[in-house]
This record gives C-alpha cells, structure tokens and sequence, in this order.
C-alpha cells in the first residue's frame, strides 16, 4: 500500500517539477533515418526549448559536440540572469543509424532519451525527448538548434510541435542577442 502513495504522489508532484507532463504513453514521432553522426558534430545555438527544463534557465545557450570514440563529448553553455556562464559536460551515444540517442551531464545519472526527429546537419536540428512511467503519465522535452543564432527556425518549431504533444506555449525562445563569445577553449 505504500508503494501506490509513492506512485500517486510522484504523479502528483510531476507537474510541478518537470517540463511538459502528459497523460498516456510518449508520442512517438519518426526519427532521423541514416543518421551520420560525425555530421552532426560541433556548435549549435538552442533556439527553443521546452519551458521548465531543469538546469536550463539561461539565454545564450549553445552546445558542442565532438566525437570521443564511439561516444560524443557534450558541452551545454549559458548565460545566467547575474552574469554567470554555467557549462555542463556531458556524452551522448546513439544506436545504430536511427537517430535514436542517449544523453547524460552525470556519470552517476541514468542515460536520458534524446531523439533527432530532424536535422539537414547544416543549418538546423530537431530534438525530442520522452520518458514514460508504466505507459501512465510522461514527460515531454524539445528544442530547436541551429548552426548560426540568427537562423529563422519558425517552420522547425511547426515542426516540433505537430510531431510531438508539445505546444507553442510549452517552448521558451531561447535570446541569442548580445551574448559573450564563450566556447569550449575559453570564454
């Protein structure tokens, strides 16, 4: 009987602590096929991504990629309200060609889903992430990035949107505007 108030309590609070929270299992969209991840390598600029992500509350977010064996180093940067420039190192690895990857910023934390639903490896890319419990509830994440921070990526978001159970209003456009020129040698 304890175990159920645990799992009704979790499904209570989940809401509140994550991103998007739905009803049911994830959605399902179709993911990049023959996925070459040595083109996917180096800077992306997010655009967008999904409100309430925790540890992603800055502007100026931008990412690094670089191939590490049969794994990929991962560098998150951005910009905090007082001026402060978190990074975050993580690695990522994918199965096989279908875009289908793993994800984690802690060796001591499980891999999390990120799936590449779109990318030309040139000027944009499509991420989307889902975790479900017992096929009950899950927890829906997504972001648009991009090569160059001025990129018009609104059709990329149309995108997102009508592929996942995502809304406009669950996505936080990310500012790219006067921001610090920071990269993984230096800031």
């Amino acid at each position: 009987m304890a175990i159920n108030k645990f799992y009704v309590c979790v499904l209570l609070l989940l809401p509140l602590a994550y991103a998007k929270f739905g009803l049911g299992p994830c959605p399902k969209p179709e993911k990049v096929h023959n996925f070459d991840v040595a083109r996917y390598m180096g800077y992306w600029y997010e655009h967008v991504r999904t409100v309430g992500i925790p540890h992603q509350d800055g502007e100026c977010s931008k990412a690094h990629y670089v191939l590490n064996g049969s794994k990929v180093a991962v560098t998150n940067f951005q910009l905090q309200a007082d001026g402060k420039i978190d990074v975050a190192n993580g690695e990522l690895y994918c199965d096989g060609t279908d875009a289908q990857c793993h994800v984690r910023f802690s060796p001591n934390t499980p891999y999390g889903d990120y799936q590449v639903i779109d990318t030309d490896y040139e000027n944009y890319t499509v991420i989307y992430s889902c975790t479900e419990f017992a096929h009950i509830t899950h927890i829906e994440y997504g972001w648009v990035l991009t090569r160059n921070p001025e990129f018009n990526a609104d059709k990329k978001v149309n995108f997102l949107v009508s592929s996942s159970g995502l809304t406009k209003d669950d996505l936080h456009k990310t500012t790219q505007d006067n921001c610090p020129s920071f990269s993984v040698h230096g800031f």
